[in-house]
């Protein structure tokens, strides 16, 4: 899952992490196809786009924009947390230092093995950007404004077409909520699974609510109109799923 967070530990966790979030998989030559389509759909329950690669292509991909900034961020804090005058420019760190180092509060247990287990990957990443800002150094050092100006300019168009491209995606509804919807238009009588899928919704968000939902689909249950107040008098399990999104998340009004 490329989705996470620098706190760890049952206390962080979030009830829609997965949600509208990428979850790589990396299926060998000796898994059948419908067992990886098994794991798509477990992980489609949770909200999230699936997305298929080699396990080479992941660990190139992911040395570069995920492990290579852990470690960029674990070094920079070790290195100004080591300097004799350290209290000191903690003090007057800001939003800046805090954003570049906020993936240095994860689990250095886990970035261990991950460092680790990527080894030759992050070797060549390392390498690359070694050399990016040995020539960083050399514009500095001849005082080069021009260079250094055009390399800010192609980095910060470069992340603001990577941040539009996110926003953009992130505004797109999964299609099991637009489904609810047309499910519900479809019926008479103001609808059925349509229009609980689309309350549930509302209330706790997605992907909670597609759980609860598919729960409901194959459980037995009364047939005829379904609503939010309805599922607590369904099975414990389900009873329980709900409550729980209910305690996580507020009500939510239909554009949100």
């Amino acid at each position: 899952p490329i989705a996470g967070r620098e706190q760890n530990g049952p206390e962080a966790a979030l009830p829609d992490l997965y949600a509208g979030k990428k979850v790589i998989l990396t299926p060998l030559p000796e898994n059948r196809a419908e067992l990886v389509e098994r794991v798509s759909k477990a992980w489609k329950q949770c909200g999230a786009l699936i997305h298929q690669l080699t396990a080479q292509e992941h660990d190139a991909v992911f040395a570069a924009v995920s492990h290579l900034p852990h470690l960029l961020a674990y070094a920079l804090v070790d290195d100004i947390a080591a300097r004799p005058n350290a209290e000191r420019l903690f003090q007057y760190a800001a939003s800046g230092f805090r954003d570049f180092t906020r993936i240095a509060g994860s689990s250095p247990e886990m970035w261990r093995d991950i460092a680790l287990a990527n080894r030759p990957a992050l070797l060549a990443e390392l390498d690359a950007y070694l050399a990016q800002v040995t020539q960083l150094r050399e514009l500095l050092n001849r005082q080069d404004g021009v260079a250094l100006e055009a390399l800010f300019g192609r980095a910060q168009r470069a992340r603001q077409a990577w941040i539009d491209a996110i926003e953009a995606a992130e505004q797109q509804r999964p299609e099991q909520c637009q489904a609810w919807e047309q499910e519900g238009e479809d019926e008479e009588g103001g609808g059925h699974w349509g229009s609980f899928g689309v309350q549930l919704h509302q209330q706790v968000g997605y992907p909670l609510a597609s759980i609860v939902y598919s729960q409901l689909q194959t459980s037995q249950n009364p047939t005829g109109a379904v609503t939010l107040a309805s599922i607590m008098a369904t099975s414990q399990p389900l009873r329980e799923t709900a409550s729980g999104a209910l305690r996580f998340r507020p009500a939510r009004s239909r554009t949100a």
